[in-house]
This record gives structure tokens, C-alpha cells and sequence, in this order.
């Protein structure tokens, strides 16, 4: 039994081959076959959105159904479902392009609008449509090889194969074909048609046939990348026909694209770096100069470029044997190439001042286990190693408190608090460079949402809206600070919280919605402005200069906007304990990364006996109204670097880099490592041509605002 059945095996794989054989000796000698009738064309259908689409036929489209997506344009683009309409078509004529696609050399592509293409045969093992003039195109390259208009050749449109799931959750209004019922879902064809193997030349060896590439043409030269590569190294730069381009790879879609490291309508800056970096998965590109996170679209979703597009070039994904019968000159990208890049001149310089090495220090959330309020310490337990760690503050320790400034007083035992936290020589966290609590860290970055809520029981479920943060169950008690009514929380609002920690569970010690946020913040504001008046600005002791009877102070960050204020030639008054205040005339005040730095002359006074880091407070005349909003010190400077300087000590940087590492988030843009960031450079380079160009300190602070968002002008984490 076993022996016949493979006897019959034999036997019937022999008859397929002699089949095939004779199918193929009918069309030898030839590298085309016209066969017109072979599919019809789908001309002008008519139009929808993917959301509509998506409910209309929910139970026919799948996640996983490929699809045709044209990326720029009207409506941002659309989606072409294979099954439904590329499948049994090939060819669908229409104004908003012409898309084909070729089962048998494994591509889609998009064509300038037309409604006067059909399907006409196979050339080369390649599909070949017709113009209604009679001229003949190859659908691969878009070349007219026959007919009145041959040598000329179809303008690409952006396009990129991708999966249908995923394009709907990014691009739910772009354009869909209305899926009446006639359009049925056709399997994609499990065997090569006959008459493309039969056009089929010799195989260019240097690949297997049907291995994918993505290729691209550039005047005379053509290059192929092999998918096999790309799925590790999805960020290839290279250079074609003298173009610069990067090669992208979207491995949870099989997604390959090719543009060039510039945007659309935006030159600055001229030219972008991008790098794999799978923070948001669904944009896992991001550029080293602004930190803006870029799709496989080529679209920023996130950071300062965000709405941005790069250039697209012509890239279209295949089988090798089909691109190398289109251009068999055509190189092949090694892992082995390595480009030489153009290296940006360093703009930015380091601004004398505070030093922080931004990497060194520890970001971490915790619990505060005891509170010293004496000697000014705490006892943390840190979530990123479960331990418990003596820490100590400092007369510069930032205090950030309900989205103002505070001190430690405002802190209790078992609050969930934000540290960033500096190490001894052991190598232990020893001392708070700043310590906040929960609704200063969501009023840095953005409030949660109510999911779920229990009236009875007094609990809420918090989401992060962008999901970089863990879902929060909060209890809600009778002590909680409460400025929202409980009554009036609805699913889906948003609020800050503060909360303690007892066990597993949080439960809430304050609770707020927006506008009683922004309220409460402007009275503790406000308090802490009449504690500046009380007490001066506190500042630590930098150096001393006894020759020309000098002080220089770091005024501490909380009331740094209030020493902004002075000018040269302004008296104040001096406390460096146990003297007694002395009245100094101010040399000298300039930002200093996120604090100033204040040289002041005694004159007529002796120099009190001070030290670098110890304590000072000085006093000078606060103006009545206080503005929070814009730095009140703008155009203090004239000598141009000064202006830039001023610049990249007052604005925020903009970049998108998610988390804490960004230094100048926090930091103010000077704080940002040069050679780790571009956007120091970028900053720079504006601002010193707008400086050129004879604007004011108000207007270019205007348009970084412009161009940036008002995040540039205060502390924040994306």
C-alpha cells in the first residue's frame, strides 16, 4: 500500500510537470504576453472612510489583511484592502491614483491619478498595464517601453504595504472604497501564473528569486535591500545616485520605506539623523536633533517636529528576480557598507555655570518612610531597587510641590513622591537634588483618567492617556483634600492626585480637577512670593573675591524668578549668617542653567567671613505683580552670544525624548549634554540667525513658542 501510494505521487507529480512544461513551450521565446482579458479594472469606485468600512464589514476585515496605503494627500492618505479589491482587479484606475498590484513579483505601488489604465499582461516576469493611447508601462518602475509615449515614465505616489488593523488604529478618517456587498474577499493567489514564469529571463543569482527586497532607482543608479537584513537593522542611511535617503523597517507590519532625512515644508533643521528607538512601538524612529518620534509613514507623532512628514522617495518592496529584470545593474546593500556622514560643526557651547552630569544622578519614585524636618533628611524607599535610603537635603534642593514650590514641611511619612537623587562615594543615593510629589509630576507631563470609579466603596481607576504610566487604583477617604465634589466625577475626566502608600493600595490625600489645579498652584504661588519678600532669596555662598570686596551668590531655583528681576546697579540687602544684613549694589545677574548667579559689591562694607556652600539670603524689592508666565528679564543682553546664552538658560528644550533623560527638560536647555543632543545646536543656530536678522529677545521668544509649544518655557517630562 505504502509503495503504490508513492508510486501514484510520482506519477501525478511527473503529469503536473509535463503540463507545466508544455504550458511554458508555448510562450518560449518570448519575455511578454499580452493577455488584456486576463482581469478586469476597477475604475473611480466609490469613496468612504476606514472607520465607516471598518463597522460596515467588521466581520469580513481582518487585522491582519493586507492592504495598499497612500500616505500623503487629501484626507492624509488611504487604504486599499488586497482581498477585496486588488486581489480579484489588479488594476484599479482611479483619482485618486492608480494602484496595481503584481501577486507574482510580490508588490503594490501607486500611480499618478488616471482613470484610463487596465490590466495588459507580463513582460520580464513583471505586470504590465495600458494606457487607453495604447502605450505599455511596467507596473514595477512606472517606464513606458511601448506605444506612443515610450521612455516616458508615471509619477510614483507615497505608498506602503502594511496591515489593515494597524492602519485603521493610526488613520481612522483617511479614505477607504465603500465595501458594498459585490466586493467578496478573494484568497491571494498560493501559486505563480504561468505566463509570468514564462516571460521570466535568466535569474540573477546574487539573491534567491523570490527573496524580498526593497528597491530604489535615483537617476542611473539602483539599489536593492534585502527585507532578511533589514529585520536587524531596521534604520539603514544610505546613499543612492548621489541622494541621501534612510531606509526604514516596521517589523510588526512587514513594512519597508525609503525617504530622504529631510521634511517637507520645514528646514530647520536641514537635515535629520534617525535612529531605532522603540519608545512609542508604533513610531519607532526618532531623530538624534530634536528627539521627535517618527512612524514607518514618515510622519512625527510625537516631540517638537510633530505633524511633520519626511520627503518620501520611490522605494517599493519585491522579490529580488522581478527588481533585478528591472534593473540589472542594480546594486545590493551589504551589512558590510559603512557611509561616511557629514558631521554637523558644534554650534553650542558650554555655558560657564552649575554643572550637573544628568546621567549620573538617580530618577526615582518612591515612599517616603520618615521625615527628619530638623536636620532636613528623609528615609526613602525606592521603588527601582526595594530598598530603604537615608537621604539628605541641601540648601539647593528643589522642592516641588502640588505643582509650585514648597519645602519639606509639605511632605509626610508613606507619600509617594518623584526624587532625583545623587550618590556618594560609595556609590549609595546620599543626597536630593529635588524631591516632588505626584501632582507636581503629572502637572509636568499631564493629569490622569478617570477609567472606573465605585461611589460606594470610594475608589477610582486612573489611567495615563498615553499609557507610560501604571494604572493607579485610588481610595478615596474622609481626609482626603478633596477640591473636586465626588459627585461631579465622571469616566473619562481628568485629575491630579497625591496619594500615600499601604501595601499594594494608594489612597488619595488630595484630589483635583483642572481649574481647581490652576487655582490652587496660583495661591501657593502666591504664598511662596510673600515668603520671598519675608525671608529674601535664598542662595548658597559660590566664591568670595576679598580684593574687590565681592560676593557671588546661586540663588536657589524657587526663587530664581525673583532674582530675574534684578539689574546692575540695584540695591540690595545681604545675609550670610550670623552677620547681619548689608546693603550691596548688584554687579552682576545672569542665568545660570535653571538659577541665577548674582555678583554683588559691598562697598563701603568689609566683606563678611563667608565660605563657598554656605547659606545666604538677600533682599531686594519685589514688584507688585508677578508674572510667571514670560521671564521677566527679556532683552537684558546685547552682545549677541549673551542673547544666545540667555537663550539656552531660560527656554526649556523641546526635544521628545520620553521619561527623565533629557536633562534640559528639567534643567533648562543649557543642561543638555552637546554631543548627546541636537537640539543645543539647533537652538543655537536659530537663534543666533534671528539675532542676525535685527529681531527682539520677545520676538524670538515668541516664535520658539511658535514653533515649539509653550513647553519650552517651564520644567517638563514627556
Amino acid at each position: 500500500m505504502h509503495t503504490n501510494g508513492n508510486s501514484r505521487t510520482r506519477k501525478f507529480a511527473l503529469r503536473s510537470a509535463l503540463i507545466l512544461a508544455s504550458s511554458l513551450a508555448l510562450f518560449a521565446q518570448t519575455n511578454r504576453i499580452d493577455k488584456a482579458g486576463s482581469f478586469n479594472t476597477l475604475v473611480n469606485p466609490e469613496c468612504s472612510h476606514c472607520i465607516d468600512e471598518s463597522k460596515r464589514r467588521a466581520a469580513d476585515l481582518r487585522d491582519d489583511d493586507r492592504v495598499l496605503a497612500w500616505i500623503r494627500g487629501k484626507y492624509d492618505g488611504g487604504a486599499v484592502p488586497l482581498r477585496f479589491f486588488l486581489v480579484p482587479y489588479r488594476v484599479i484606475s482611479d483619482t485618486y491614483g492608480v494602484w496595481v498590484y503584481d501577486a507574482d513579483a510580490g508588490f503594490v505601488r501607486g500611480y499618478e491619478p488616471s482613470l484610463d489604465f487596465s490590466f495588459h499582461g507580463w513582460r520580464n516576469g513583471i505586470m504590465v498595464i495600458r494606457h487607453k493611447d495604447g502605450t505599455l508601462f511596467s507596473a514595477l518602475s512606472g517606464v513606458a517601453f511601448d506605444g506612443p509615449r515610450k521612455g516616458s515614465a508615471l509619477k510614483p505616489i507615497p505608498t506602503i504595504e502594511t496591515d489593515w488593523g494597524y492602519w485603521l488604529k493610526a488613520y481612522p478618517k483617511t479614505v477607504a472604497y465603500h465595501m458594498f456587498d459585490k466586493y467578496t474577499a478573494h484568497k491571494p493567489p498560493s501559486a505563480v501564473t504561468a505566463e509570468s514564469v514564462a516571460t521570466r529571463g535568466p535569474i540573477d543569482r546574487r539573491l534567491p528569486a523570490d527573496e524580498r527586497v526593497i528597491g530604489i532607482s535615483v537617476g542611473n543608479s539602483a539599489k536593492a535591500y534585502p527585507v532578511s537584513l533589514l529585520a536587524t537593522n531596521p534604520v539603514i542611511r544610505d546613499i543612492v545616485g548621489g541622494r541621501e535617503l534612510v531606509v526604514l523597517w516596521y517589523a510588526s507590519t512587514r513594512s519597508a520605506a525609503i525617504y530622504e532625512p529631510r521634511m517637507e515644508d520645514e528646514n530647520v533643521p536641514a537635515r535629520l539623523k534617525l535612529e531605532h528607538n522603540p519608545q512609542i512601538p508604533t513610531a519607532p524612529f526618532m531623530d538624534k536633533e530634536t528627539f521627535s518620534h517618527w512612524t514607518i509613514e514618515g510622519r512625527a507623532v510625537e516631540g517638537p517636529l510633530k505633524g511633520k512628514a519626511l520627503v518620501w522617495l520611490p522605494g517599493v518592496q519585491c522579490k529580488w528576480f522581478a527588481w533585478a529584470a528591472e534593473y540589472p545593474e542594480t546594486k545590493i546593500y551589504s551589512s558590510a557598507e559603512k557611509i561616511a556622514e557629514a558631521s554637523e560643526p558644534m554650534a553650542a557651547r558650554l555655558i560657564a555655570g552649575e554643572r550637573l552630569d544628568w546621567d549620573k544622578l538617580v530618577k526615582a519614585t518612591g515612599c517616603l518612610i520618615k521625615i527628619n524636618r530638623a536636620a532636613q533628611s528623609v528615609t526613602v524607599l525606592t521603588d527601582f531597587d526595594k530598598k530603604e535610603h537615608f537621604v539628605q537635603m541641601t540648601p539647593q534642593t528643589e522642592f516641588h510641590v502640588e505643582g509650585a514650590w514648597g519645602d519639606l514641611e509639605n511632605f509626610r511619612p508613606n507619600q509617594n513622591v518623584y526624587l532625583i537623587l545623587a550618590k556618594n562615594e560609595k556609590g549609595e543615593v546620599s543626597i536630593a537634588h529635588a524631591l516632588a510629589d505626584e501632582i507636581s509630576m503629572q502637572s509636568m507631563s499631564r493629569p490622569y483618567l478617570v477609567r472606573e470609579q465605585d461611589r460606594e466603596k470610594g475608589w477610582l481607576r486612573l489611567v495615563d492617556e498615553q499609557s507610560r504610566n501604571p494604572v493607579v487604583n485610588l481610595e478615596i477617604t474622609g481626609e482626603t483634600k478633596q477640591l473636586a465634589r465626588r459627585s461631579d466625577i465622571q469616566t473619562g475626566d481628568k485629575y491630579y492626585f497625591n496619594s500615600t502608600r499601604s501595601g499594594s493600595s494608594a489612597r488619595a490625600l488630595a484630589l483635583m480637577d483642572e481649574p481647581n489645579f490652576q487655582a490652587h498652584r496660583h495661591e501657593r504661588l502666591l504664598a511662596h512670593r510673600k515668603a520671598v519678600k519675608k525671608y529674601g532669596m535664598l542662595a548658597t555662598v559660590l566664591d568670595s573675591d576679598a580684593a574687590n570686596n565681592c560676593v557671588t551668590l546661586l540663588v536657589r531655583r524657587s526663587d530664581a524668578w525673583y532674582a530675574r528681576w534684578l539689574k546692575p546697579n540695584d540695591i540690595v540687602e545681604l545675609k550670610v549668617d550670623p552677620s547681619e544684613k548689608v546693603s550691596c549694589k548688584i554687579v552682576e545677574a545672569r542665568p545660570d542653567y535653571s538659577r541665577i548667579r548674582v555678583r554683588l559689591n559691598l562697598g563701603a562694607f568689609h566683606i563678611p567671613a563667608v565660605q563657598p556652600g554656605q547659606s545666604a539670603a538677600m533682599f531686594a524689592e519685589i514688584p507688585a505683580q508677578t508674572s510667571f508666565d514670560t521671564p521677566p528679564d527679556l532683552g537684558r543682553f546685547i552682545k549677541r552670544q549673551d542673547r544666545i546664552d540667555y537663550f539656552m538658560s531660560t527656554i526649556y528644550c523641546p526635544c521628545g525624548m520620553i521619561g527623565n533623560s533629557c536633562a534640559g527638560h528639567w534643567n533648562t536647555l543649557a543642561a543638555c549634554k552637546l554631543h548627546g543632543c541636537g537640539m543645543p545646536n539647533l537652538i543655537t543656530k536659530f537663534v543666533g540667525e534671528q539675532i542676525d536678522a535685527g529681531k527682539s529677545d520677545e520676538a524670538i521668544l515668541a516664535e520658539l513658542v511658535e514653533r515649539n509649544g509653550e513647553k519650552v518655557l517651564k520644567l517638563h517630562q514627556n
